[in-house]
């Protein structure tokens, strides 16, 4: 998400925002919302810093692996 924020010029705009709004984020949105992440990939990532929180990155493994399943649904 924030390499596409960087990529369309809206990150700083961003950023702007969420120390203005109320926000609120969960799994990479709340990494993306706070002010440091353990376990950023190499080179580190961009974050908003706008929820004052330190979180934890990828805790259960890359994303492709993190919730896959069959599922039945009748109907």
């Amino acid at each position: 998400m924030a390499v596409v924020a960087r990529a369309t010029g809206i990150l700083e705009p961003l950023r702007k925002f969420v120390h203005e709004k109320p926000v609120w984020g969960t799994c990479a949105g709340a990494i993306l919302l706070s002010q440091t992440a353990v376990g950023m990939k190499r080179g580190g990532q961009d974050l908003l810093g706008g929820i004052s929180i330190s979180i934890a990155r990828n805790g259960w493994g890359s994303q492709v692996s993190s919730a896959r399943f069959t599922a039945f649904i009748p109907g």
